[in-house]
């Protein structure tokens, strides 16, 4: 063998022993990551953002892939650990829920008493309560020919705070029952909906009369962060200026 030859064959042998080194040190590599990332959890993680205090929607939560090694012990895993429960301060899309963030949603403030009162689903923004949000009760009262009072609109609550929306449920409508065996005739059915409020003792008050003598509460949704906004006094009541309720019924263009 000549010396050159011999240079070649040494030259592939340290290029050998530098492939298998450069291997070895790759599949450690590889290993280590490995073991960082495997195996894996989930946690949840916000899609969207959502206020202070209010409940968390289920289409508001997507599960994410992470390694065990970087999840903590508070790390929500699986959508039936939210609850009841509110974030305690505003969260950002994209945040990972932890126990810490959420607690039980408020019931009672000092001061406050809670009180429930049956809703028509018609009436009161049906299949969008939520505990948490904010009403304002609007009621209608007829007239009072003795006391010459005309009918009128009131709210007769600014930002009531819904504590909790009950099942639905059918009953007749008033005057609906046959006086004879108090039987429903014919389809006179209406839905009602349990609402609670939580009221200073002064507005359950003001809230019961309006339950007993009002033909009929609504409730008006107030979009989330227009809370605070005020009301005039001007603007809450309206009644018919008394040259407009006076006029006759307005005749159809065929008559």
């Amino acid at each position: 063998m000549t010396p050159r030859q011999r240079r070649g064959v040494l030259l592939l042998f340290v290029a050998a022993i530098g492939a298998i080194l450069v291997f070895s040190a790759i599949s450690n590599y590889v290993d280590g990551v490995r073991k960082d990332v495997e195996p894996k959890t989930s946690v949840l993680v916000l899609t969207r953002d959502v206020p202070e205090l209010q409940p968390i929607p289920l289409d508001a939560v997507r599960e994410k892939s992470v390694p065990v090694k970087w999840v903590g012990r508070e790390a929500l895993r699986d959508p039936s650990e939210l609850g009841s429960l509110v974030p305690s301060t505003s969260l950002r899309a994209g945040v990972e829920l932890q126990q810490g963030m959420l607690i039980e949603p408020p019931a009672l403030e000092p001061g406050q008493q809670e009180i429930s009162i049956l809703i028509n689903a018609d009436t009161g923004v049906a299949g969008k309560l939520q505990p948490g949000d904010m009403v304002d009760v609007l009621a209608t009262f007829p007239a009072d020919e003795r006391n010459r009072s005309p009918a009128s609109a009131r709210t007769i609550i600014r930002r009531a705070r819904v504590i909790t929306v009950g099942l639905p449920r059918s009953a007749p409508k008033p005057g609906s029952t046959s006086r004879q065996d108090a039987v429903p005739t014919g389809n006179e059915q209406e839905v009602l909906v349990p609402v609670s409020f939580a009221l200073r003792p002064t507005l359950a008050l003001r809230l019961t009369y309006a339950e007993t003598f009002a033909s009929e509460i609504r409730l008006s949704l107030i979009r989330r962060g227009d809370e605070s906004r005020t009301l005039p006094k001007g603007k809450r009541e309206f009644t018919l200026p008394p040259t407009i309720a006076k006029l006759p019924p307005a005749q159809g263009a065929g008559q």
